[in-house]
């Protein structure tokens, strides 16, 4: 590419103008009719738009591991304010085409858009040994401008062959997602105050620090498939026997690019003042030429082909299916980086056999018992397997790990359903899960750096079991669901301590420890009070959903791994019949006002000065995100 200037590189987005939040807009139609005589031809189109503010107030504490005893150490303390604008638009349509009785089309297409702006202050309130004598405050203002559309067109038929002793399936897909973040701007400040030798604090004029990258990202995303599926049904031992069989093929294709340039205060120092209006500053440009041989520039393809064999027969009360699965993918890149960068290129290419057997028992007719074995796959993803440089995140560098396996699961499913009648319910079910080569992401620390990577970290098992009961007294109803889980996972951790022998000093030794699996929570319940009243045109719902404390950050570190505390949302909604067709609804999200925390399990001890929000005595506190309540009151009209 050619060569940049300082010019091309706007600096009033990071003036952000401040503004009071209008109310949120939300706006949605849906229209469908069957037309000819004969009803043949259907046609249903829906559109949404959506224009909404958001704010939230986040404080992350980054840690580390002390060398000594691998306790958790309170690095920094990154308070985070942010201000976002999203706008939301979307239309569907589907079309469906009885040409005669052996023979239906369907055509349905969808676009979706998301517009998000985005200004994100951060300010890292303790750095470095001197604190707190020296508070010194870096101030890091980010301003994000992102794009991502969906689409998807879907072609289908059904049809019956030979006397309808055939019939088949199948579809034609094509989707697109996009995404574009141009011209992410960071600016790096730094001020605060100091502590003289008479304990009088100081001001200190706020400078533009180091560099602020501009940086510009796009992919695109293009999958292309084709399914057919056949179905007969022969008389094989005097059951009726039904079988199925068929395949598909999709070709995914990626294409990324990612272009960062890198400003700098425009001085021998790489130091400004800045006084409130960062356009009297001036930069230069350190890298005119951008970044075209960063490995995030690459295109990328996964062809997935796949074939199966299904069978379905009844006996008395019992109805059984069983069938294999029998896919191939082929995964494979290549990037734009140097032909020495390891990674530049690649391809993995492997077979999975999915068996599945599923029993159905009915011994009445409100309810059943299920029985299924199966075993499935889960892929890791283009951003997960290709090697970078890594790429800034929230909270630490994100990168990747070219080594990544897939999960390949076995599962066994047990269930009893019963239907008292109406819209009641009851449900229980059982199951296991045995895990190989699970995909968790691990905060890793290489020499001084932070990364958060996902890896593989062995084999697990998931059990449990489920509740799911609905009842309705009159108007009044309950939906509950609880379901609890054991998952268990087993790796080597690593401890560091201080040898005795002082010729050894600092040293490290590697235990095993038994964990859950990163992002399961033992126990998540739901709870729905419900009013419905037909005659008032009364509809209310009031949800509680509880998520028990879950893995969402794994440590090489013994006992260091990042939990999320138990969460408990509140939700209210609820609709009023007007006046003929017209409604007035309205929804309140997160009455309790529940913030999101995190925690590392080891107990705090205070250092030389107390930290906000950390408890001697406590587990430490990692993470406190808050997003207050949301409304919303509008009006619905049924044609």
């Amino acid at each position: 590419p050619s060569a940049v200037t300082v010019a091309d590189f706007p600096l009033a987005n990071f003036n952000p103008k401040a503004i009071s939040a209008s109310p949120n807009a939300y706006l949605s139609a849906t229209l469908g009719d069957r037309f000819f005589e004969d009803q043949s031809l259907g046609l249903i189109v829906s559109g949404t738009y959506q224009h909404t503010y958001r704010g939230s107030n986040s404080l992350f504490y980054p840690t580390t591991a002390s060398q000594q005893t691998s306790l958790p150490e309170i690095t920094d303390l990154d308070n985070r304010i942010y201000s976002t604008l999203q706008t939301r638009s979307g239309v569907m349509a589907n079309l469906d085409y009885r040409a005669n009785e052996t023979n239906t089309f369907q055509l349905f297409g969808m676009y979706a858009d998301l517009n998000s702006l985005e200004v994100r202050d951060e300010y890292d309130s303790i750095l470095g040994l001197s604190w707190p004598k020296t508070i010194r405050i870096p101030w890091a203002r980010r301003v994000t401008n992102e794009d991502q559309a969906i689409s998807n067109v879907t072609l289908s038929g059904i049809h019956q062959i030979f006397g309808k002793d055939l019939e088949a399936d199948w579809k034609l897909v094509y989707s697109r997602a996009a995404l574009d973040r141009p011209d992410r701007a960071e600016l790096d400040l730094y001020g605060g105050v100091d502590l003289d030798s008479a304990g009088v604090y100081h001001p200190q004029q706020y400078l533009v620090n180091g560099g602020s990258p501009r940086t510009w990202i796009t992919s695109t995303d293009q999958d292309k498939s084709v399914y057919l599926n056949l179905k007969t049904t022969e008389n094989i031992l005097d059951t009726k026997t039904e079988f199925t069989y068929g395949g598909m093929y999709r070709n995914k294709e990626r294409h990324a690019t990612y272009d960062k340039y890198d400003l700098r205060p425009n001085n021998k120092f790489r130091v400004q003042n800045y006084n409130g209006d960062i356009t009297l500053d001036t930069f230069t440009v350190f890298n005119p030429q951008g970044s075209p041989d960063d490995p995030l520039n690459y295109d990328a393809h996964e062809n997935i082909t796949a074939g199966f064999l299904q069978a379905k027969f009844q006996v008395g009360q019992i109805q059984a299916i069983g069938g294999v699965r029998v896919e191939n993918t082929d995964f494979g890149w290549n990037s734009q980086a140097p032909e020495v960068f390891d990674g530049k290129s690649g391809t993995i290419t492997y077979m999975d056999i999915l068996p599945s057997v599923s029993l159905k028992y009915m011994p009445t007719d409100n309810q059943n018992w299920r029985l299924s074995f199966f075993r499935s796959i889960s892929r890791p993803g283009f951003f997960e397997v290709i090697p970078n440089l890594g790429v800034p995140g929230e909270d630490y560098t994100e990168t990747t790990n070219d080594t990544l396996n897939r999960t390949q699961a076995t599962n066994i499913d047990l269930r009893w359903e019963y239907f008292p009648g109406g819209l009641d319910q009851i449900l229980v079910g059982a199951f296991y899960k045995n895990l190989h080569d699970p995909i968790e992401y691990s905060v890793v620390e290489v020499l001084t750096k932070t990364f958060y990577e996902p890896r593989n970290w062995g084999d697990a098992t998931n059990y449990g079991f489920e509740v799911d009961l609905r009842k309705y007294f009159s108007e009044f109803g309950i939906h509950a669901n609880y379901t609890f889980t054991s998952s268990n996972i087993t790796t080597d951790k690593r401890v560091n301590y201080r040898s005795t022998d002082p010729k050894i000093g600092l040293t490290y030794r590697v235990e095993s420890q038994t964990r859950p699996l990163q992002g399961q929570s033992a126990h998540i319940a739901n709870l729905s009070l419900l009013y419905k009243n037909f005659e008032t045109g009364t509809d209310c719902q009031l949800g509680l959903v509880y998520t028990g404390a879950n893995i969402v950050g794994v440590s090489p570190y013994k006992d260091n791994d990042v939990w999320q505390r138990p969460i408990i949302q509140v939700d209210l909604s609820g609709e009023q019949k007007l006046i003929g067709n017209l409604a007035l609804y309205l929804k309140i999200n997160n009455l309790l006002n529940s913030p999101r925390e995190e925690e590392i399990r080891q107990s705090y001890t205070q250092g030389i000065a107390p930290i906000l929000n950390q408890t001697a005595g406590s587990n430490f506190l990692v993470r406190r995100e808050t997003y207050d309540r949301t409304y919303i009151i509008g009006l619905k009209f049924r044609m």
